[in-house]
């Protein structure tokens, strides 16, 4: 992984004119017509290697390194000899990994089955009962005894850890080799994955998916709302859940980018989940209508989600009151669609986009069909239901899952022949959902036929809950029952020794459990509470503890994790756990950690610019601090005696690209440039192993000794030198002489370096890195008009090289974007050298023999920011927008400006 900031995501801004997969003039996406999403997918490695695929807390993985990825998944594939129709079960806690092998899988026709680590055992038993698969991939840490496995899981098959295999694990599994079909020789009814859902039976079913169902959804969802290239998507499913793909291909397959949560969205307070969709610039959401109403009402000071373009909530009734909730706290700039379907339409047959004639009504409609989908409301004589009655819904399409796997029975009875038509083949899938079409057409949610109910988006059959419940010794008969109450006097007694008396419930006792008992009865919907109930026998559940946290911080100021809910269910546990921290401690109130505050401070930021740098960038940059930061106020001044702002007491971070001449007179942390020697540069990225071309100091005491360079050397001062101080000339000329240099005036000391050949046009890059992320990289090469420069050879032999400068950076050279890897880690790189200085440009040459990087320069006054493309040089491309560099600056400045004021 690269750092998770270096968000090179605009490569496509100056390939999109060339690319058959983007309509011409346009940004937005028009996906092929031929192939599905491994093809897609393919395409996007191939257009967008440098692209962010994938972002997580920890960091990110190109297109280049994703496809490396799955080539190495691949391969362990090859080598088990796993092919097409092979089930594979995946346990995998690492999600790039998991993407890697799901991918990897459907290249080769193999069935995926993804399991839960965290789900219950007897679940995945049951799961690994039915697939039967012929291996288990695994990461390496949940790759260990196998005699442990077999007893939590049921496993009897091979377990393969995905990163490390070890010892004989590799040795293919007992099977003759299976064919792996090509993408084109696939028929429509190729099954691609098995996803479970919950049985009425007590068992899961296995629902078997195609790669060509999942590819028009995929399709329909891009097109239908103009999904641009690189948007970023949130990734908040589980990926035991079909709504999982629409995370991961959407993005993947537009060249965008999959946005990983730093931990579980179940473990994250509201805040915590609206920060971080506003930190990291996220577009587009899939989500479920109850973490919509936990965001809906997250604290406004967490950010606002200014980057949102589209929310899609499924999987629950969406609720009018929460839509107006929701666009209270975020405003309308971002659509909001609800979608209604299940794993066995394929993910969603229905859509409604949400506008303010649905606040009318109790509950969002489901909507109107998709593309390649018709419903049907049928009675209870299977006939179409008259105009507003409540029928089954009903879907006919041929973009429906394959079925159940293993349960012909069941299959048979949920799709079953199209009655409305002769001809054979058409299926109606019966959704057991009841409906009733609304004035308009759309579609109205009414409830279920059958005892399937959904929790949080999640279908539950009551049948397995309550055959688990039954399978305990102690227990004789179990009745389910959702969002009611038990009539626990019709229950029998429990098997104890002896009967205590009744129990009677314990109220607040004091204001910690009355503010508790108060947000929970808001919470949970309830009259009263005793402090002795169990929140999560309540009723309770991760989002809605999130609710909780995030009451309790709006009430007391104090912070609540999440954690501390799990850990102390109950009122009177939490109240004394509260009310033993000390207020000092940082479990109370913590700072925010590096490198993502948690927090955010009412801050300034300072940008202090000079004479020869764009002020308008810098501009347009403290527009988008404030628009990615609410809480922090930027303000552009220039390198004056006499700063002149209106700065509230609050902590200030000042930033300069170059050198201050004038230091402010504002308390605060000062970031600044600062000039350096060419030695003291070599000699500080020498510490990081960065390769520089061989060199010498000279000085007036200095060793005039150059036998260990070749005939013709470079020369240029020591102390500051533009190009026309660059000069290329036989080492038997050098002598040691002050040099005055434009920049920084007498120099008394000279670079002698070995003269690196970059071709006959003279060519270098330039980097620009900021704390460590890349904002732009481009290509210099001199002027068509110059004088051709000799090779080496022809030096050699005496050719001498009169009149030609080596100098690529110059107002006639011609600029050109750069992507190269290679060159942007090695810049990166380089960076760390310098770690208190926060904007370099850093300058590289690649000799053109051998193709070694060499670093010549790094610039640490920052004027390498050459945004506007001002004065007789011109960019011919956005280079602002090349890694997105405006927006990517903006975002590291807010945050380090948060960083420093938590200190």
């Amino acid at each position: 992984m690269v750092p998770a900031d270096s968000r090179d995501r605009r490569q496509w801004s100056t390939t999109a004119k060339k690319v058959d997969l983007i309509s011409r003039n346009s940004s937005i996406p028009k996906l092929p017509t031929e192939g599905n999403i491994v093809s897609w997918f393919d395409e996007s490695c191939r257009l967008f290697p440098l692209g962010t695929a994938v972002e997580t807390a920890e960091g990110s993985v190109s297109y280049r390194q994703l496809q490396e990825r799955v080539r190495r998944s691949s391969d362990l594939l090859e080598q088990l000899k796993i092919g097409t129709g092979d089930v594979v079960a995946v346990l995998l806690a690492d999600r790039v990994d998991l993407i890697a092998t799901m991918i990897s899988l459907f290249q080769r026709g193999s069935l995926f089955v993804p399991l839960d680590v965290d789900a219950p055992p007897e679940r995945t038993k049951a799961i690994i009962s039915n697939a039967r698969p012929l291996v288990l991939l695994t990461d390496e840490t949940l790759d260990g005894d196998s005699t442990a496995k077999n007893k939590r899981f049921g496993i009897h098959c091979p377990v393969v850890a995905i990163r490390h295999p070890k010892g004989d694990v590799l040795r293919p599994v007992s099977k003759k080799p299976s064919p792996v079909l090509s993408l084109k020789d696939r028929a429509p009814s190729t099954p691609a994955y098995i996803y479970y859902t919950s049985g009425s039976t007590g068992k899961p079913n296995g629902v078997l998916g195609s790669l060509i169902a999942l590819s028009q959804f995929i399709r329909w969802e891009v097109e239908t709302f103009s999904m641009e290239i690189g948007w970023r998507t949130s990734q908040l499913s589980s990926p035991t859940f079909d709504p999982f793909f629409r995370d991961i291909f959407v993005p993947l397959c537009t060249g965008g980018t999959v946005i990983i949560p730093p931990a579980e969205p179940g473990r994250m307070t509201p805040e915590d989940l609206a920060a971080w969709i506003s930190r990291y610039d996220i577009h587009l959401v899939h989500t479920v209508p109850t973490l919509l109403a936990a965001l809906a009402d997250s604290d406004p000071s967490a950010g606002r989600g200014e980057g949102l373009r589209c929310m899609f909530v499924a999987g629950e009734t969406l609720c009018s009151s929460v839509v107006k909730q929701w666009w209270k706290r975020f405003g309308k700039k971002a659509q909001l669609i609800n979608l209604y379907g299940s794993t066995e339409m394929t993910m969603v047959k229905l859509f409604h986009i949400v506008s303010e004639s649905d606040l009318k009504r109790p509950t969002t409609p489901i909507g109107k069909p998709i593309d390649g989908a018709e419903v049907i409301l049928l009675d209870r004589e299977d006939q179409e239901c008259s105009p507003n009655s409540i029928g089954e819904i009903c879907i006919r399409s041929p973009f429906l899952a394959l079925g159940y796997f293993r349960n012909p029975e069941l299959t048979e009875k949920t799709f079953t022949p199209d009655p409305f038509t002769a001809e054979p083949g058409p299926i109606l899938y019966r959704s057991g959902d009841f409906g009733r079409e609304l004035p308009g057409g759309a579609l109205e949610f009414i409830g279920r036929k059958d005892d399937l109910v959904k929790i949080r988006g999640v279908r539950v059959e009551v049948g397995e809950v309550q055959s688990a419940l039954e399978r305990y010794p102690v227990v004789s008969e179990a009745a389910i029952l959702v969002n009611g109450k038990v009539d626990r006097q019709l229950l029998g007694k429990m098997p104890s020794d002896k009967d205590d008396g009744p129990v009677y419930p314990i109220f607040a006792r004091n204001d910690i459990e009355q503010i508790l008992a108060d947000i929970w009865c808001e919470v949970l919907g309830l009259q009263s509470v005793s402090v002795d109930e169990n929140f999560f026998a309540l009723g309770g559940h991760s989002l809605s503890a999130m609710r909780v946290a995030s009451h309790w911080i709006k009430m007391t100021s104090n912070h609540l994790s999440m954690a501390a809910i799990f850990d102390h269910p109950t009122i009177a546990q939490l109240a004394r756990y509260l009310s033993e921290l000390d207020p000092a401690d940082p479990r109370t109130n913590p700072s925010p950690p590096d490198p993502e505050p948690t927090a955010k401070r009412l801050c300034n930021l300072l940008i202090v610019v000079n004479e020869q740098l764009g002020r308008s960038s810098f501009e347009k940059i403290a527009e988008k601090v404030e628009v990615v930061d609410p809480a922090i106020r930027a303000f552009v001044v220039d390198d004056s005696p006499q700063v002149s702002v209106n700065l509230e007491e609050r902590p200030t971070l000042v930033f300069s690209p170059a050198l201050l001449r004038n230091r402010p007179a504002f308390r605060g942390h000062i970031l600044c440039g600062l000039p350096m020697t060419k030695s003291e540069e070599y000699t500080a990225v020498a510490t990081r192993d960065i390769p520089v071309p061989d060199w010498k100091l000279l000085s007036e005491e200095g060793d005039a000794d150059l036998s260990r360079f070749p005939g013709q050397v470079v020369c240029k001062p020591n102390d500051g030198g533009k190009g026309a101080a660059v000069k290329l000339m036989s080492k038997f000329r050098v002598v040691w002489k002050p040099v005055f240099t434009a920049a920084s005036g007498l120099s008394d000391s000279l670079i002698v370096q070995r003269f690196i050949y970059t071709g006959p046009r003279p060519n270098s890059y330039r980097v620009s890195v900021l704390f460590g992320q890349t904002l732009y990289a481009v290509r210099l090469t001199a002027g068509p008009g110059r004088p051709l420069l000799p090779t080496p050879g022809e030096m050699a032999f005496g050719e001498k090289p009169t009149g030609v400068s080596i100098v690529s950076n110059t107002p006639d050279s011609e600029i050109e974007a750069v992507y190269d890897q290679d060159i942007i880690e090695l810049a990166k790189k380089a960076s760390t050298a310098f770690p208190d200085i926060p904007l370099l440009g850093v300058d590289l040459l690649r000799e053109e023999a051998t193709g070694r990087l060499f670093v010549i320069e790094v610039n640490l006054l920052g004027y390498n920011w050459n945004f506007p493309g001002t004065g007789p040089r011109s960019f011919n491309f956005p280079i602002e927008e090349q890694f997105d560099g405006l927006t990517k600056a903006a975002r590291l400045l807010a945050k380090k400006t948060q960083l420093l004021a938590a200190r």
